[in-house]
C-alpha cells in the first residue's frame, strides 16, 4: 500500500523558524499557508503583522478568516505602534475586492482611535511617506486633535500630500472660511495646497485688491484662476501685466512678460519685442515666448535670429517654439546659423527647428551639412533615414529645389552615395536622373 503523503510533515518538521515561516506564508499551498498563518499568530511577535495582513486577503476563505483572527489577537496596547506602521496595509484593504474588509479595517480603526491617539499623531512625522500620509488622513477623518491643531501641522509638512489634507480644514463646521489657516495656506510652498486655498477663497465676496497679488505667483495655474476671476469682475488684467513691464524686476518680471503674451492685445507687440534683445538671457527666452504666443507664425524671423542665441537655453527654448508653431524654415537660413566656430550641439536644435520645414529643404540642408561640416558627417545617415520615414509624401520638390541638389551632387560625389544608402526612389531620381529638367522628371513615368 502506497504511503500517504503528509504535507505537515513534510514543511514543518523539524519546526521551521520564523524567517521560514514567513516564506510558506506565501506557498502555493492553501493548507501550508494556513498552517503557516496559525504558527506565525503562535510566536507572539507583532514584526510578522505585515505578513498576516497580506493574508487576510489571501486568495483561499479559511485562510483569510484565520488570518483575520490571529491580526486581533495582536491588537493590544503593547502592539500599537506596529499597527501605526500598518495603517497604509489596512487602508489599502478597502481597495481590494477579493473580500468585504470594511468590518474588519473598521475594528483596527477603533481599536486605533482608543488606544493608539498618541501615536497616530506622532506618525505624522514618520520617515516613511505612506506611513505619514495615512496617520494624517486618519488622524483628521477621526479628529484624533483640534481641527485648527491638525492644520498647523499638516500646512508645516513636508509632505505636499499632507500639506493638501489641510485644505479640508481650512472650513469650520458651519462653512465659514479660517482666515488665519487660510492666509497660511494662500503661502504654502506647495502648489496644490495654494490652489485650492485661493479656490476656496475666491467662492466668497472679495474685492480685486486681495486676488490681485496672484497675478506674479510663481506657478502658472494659480495666475489663470487669478487672471479669470478679476476679468469677470472687469478688472484690466493685461494692463496690470503691461504696467509691471515698466518697473518690475527678475521673476516678475518674467511673470510680467508672460501675462502680457497671454492676456495683452496688438499694441503690446511692441513692448515684448523691446524684450527680445534684454540683457538678461531667462528675460530674452521669456519674452520670446509671450511674442511667439502672440503672432505665431509671423514670429518666424524672431525665432530664427533666436537660435543663434549666445546662451543655450534661449536657443534651445526658439527651437521648440519653432516646432510648436511649425516653422517652415529654408535650408540656406538654417546652414547660415551653423558656422564652422559654432559647437556641434547646435546641428540638433536646429534639427528640431526645421521639423515641419518642406521635406525637400529639409533633404537639401542635410545634404549642406554633409558638404560643409566634415565633423557631423557622422550623423547624416540616420537623419537621412529618419527623413525618408517621415516626410514619406508626394510633394515633389520645386526646380529651384531641383537645381540646389544637383549642384550639391556635382560637387561632391559622396553626397550620391550616403543618399543612395539611405534614401527612397524618390530622393535618387533627383540624383541619378539629374540632367533631364524638372518638368520632365515630374511628367515622365519612373523608369527605374
Amino acid at each position: 500500500m502506497a504511503a500517504i503523503f503528509d504535507w505537515r510533515q513534510w514543511y514543518f518538521e523539524p519546526a521551521p523558524d520564523m524567517q521560514q515561516l514567513l516564506q510558506l506564508s506565501g506557498n502555493s499551498s492553501g493548507y501550508v499557508r494556513e498552517e503557516a498563518v496559525r504558527r506565525l499568530a503562535s510566536l507572539g511577535d507583532s514584526s510578522v503583522l505585515p505578513a498576516l495582513i497580506e493574508r487576510v486577503n489571501d486568495w483561499v476563505a479559511p485562510v483569510r478568516g484565520i488570518a483575520r483572527h490571529a491580526v486581533l489577537q495582536f491588537a493590544t496596547s503593547e502592539n500599537v505602534a506596529t499597527f501605526v506602521q500598518c495603517l497604509p496595509q489596512f487602508k489599502h484593504l478597502l481597495s481590494l475586492g477579493r473580500d468585504d474588509h470594511r468590518r474588519f479595517v473598521g475594528q483596527i480603526e477603533t481599536f486605533l482611535r482608543e488606544e493608539g491617539r498618541t501615536y497616530v499623531l506622532a506618525g505624522i512625522d514618520s520617515p516613511h511617506s505612506a506611513v505619514a500620509r495615512a496617520c494624517m488622513k486618519f488622524a483628521i477623518e477621526h479628529r484624533l486633535a483640534d481641527d485648527e491643531a491638525l492644520a498647523r501641522i499638516a500646512l508645516s509638512h513636508a509632505d505636499a500630500l499632507i500639506s493638501l489634507n489641510a485644505t479640508a480644514l481650512l472650513s469650520a463646521p458651519d462653512g465659514r472660511l479660517r482666515p488665519d489657516l487660510l492666509a497660511i495656506a494662500l503661502t504654502n510652498r506647495f502648489l496644490p495646497t495654494r490652489r485650492t486655498a485661493l479656490r476656496l477663497m475666491l467662492r466668497g465676496e472679495i474685492e480685486a485688491g486681495r486676488v490681485e497679488p496672484f497675478l506674479f505667483d510663481k506657478h502658472r495655474s494659480i495666475r489663470a484662476i487669478a487672471a479669470r476671476h478679476l476679468a469677470a469682475l472687469g478688472f484690466d488684467v493685461a494692463g496690470c501685466f503691461r504696467e509691471a513691464l515698466d518697473h518690475a524686476v527678475g521673476h516678475k518680471l518674467r511673470i510680467a512678460l508672460w501675462g502680457v503674451g497671454e492676456y495683452g492685445d496688438a499694441q503690446d507687440i511692441g513692448l515684448l519685442r523691446e524684450r527680445l534683445v534684454h540683457p538678461s538671457a531667462a528675460i530674452r527666452r521669456d519674452a520670446l515666448v509671450a511674442y511667439s504666443r502672440r503672432l505665431g507664425m509671423d514670429a518666424q524671423a524672431q525665432v530664427l535670429a533666436a537660435l543663434s542665441d549666445s546662451v543655450q537655453s534661449v536657443a534651445d527654448e526658439a527651437a521648440r517654439i519653432a516646432r510648436r508653431i511649425k516653422a517652415q524654415f529654408t535650408a540656406a537660413q538654417l546652414l547660415s546659423l551653423l558656422q564652422p566656430s559654432r559647437p556641434a550641439d547646435d546641428f540638433a536644435r536646429l534639427i528640431v527647428a526645421q521639423r515641419f520645414a518642406d521635406k525637400w529643404e529639409r533633404l537639401t540642408f542635410l545634404l549642406q551639412v554633409y558638404a560643409h561640416r566634415p565633423d557631423l558627417r557622422s550623423e547624416i545617415p540616420t537623419l537621412l533615414n529618419q527623413w525618408n520615414q517621415h516626410g514619406n509624401s508626394l510633394v515633389w520638390a520645386s526646380a529651384e529645389q531641383i537645381a540646389r541638389l544637383q549642384q550639391l551632387v556635382d560637387d561632391d560625389a559622396s553626397i550620391a552615395a550616403v543618399v543612395r544608402g539611405n534614401t527612397t526612389e524618390q530622393a535618387l531620381k533627383l540624383i541619378d536622373i539629374r540632367l533631364r529638367p524638372a518638368a520632365e522628371i515630374m511628367t515622365q513615368p519612373d523608369d527605374r
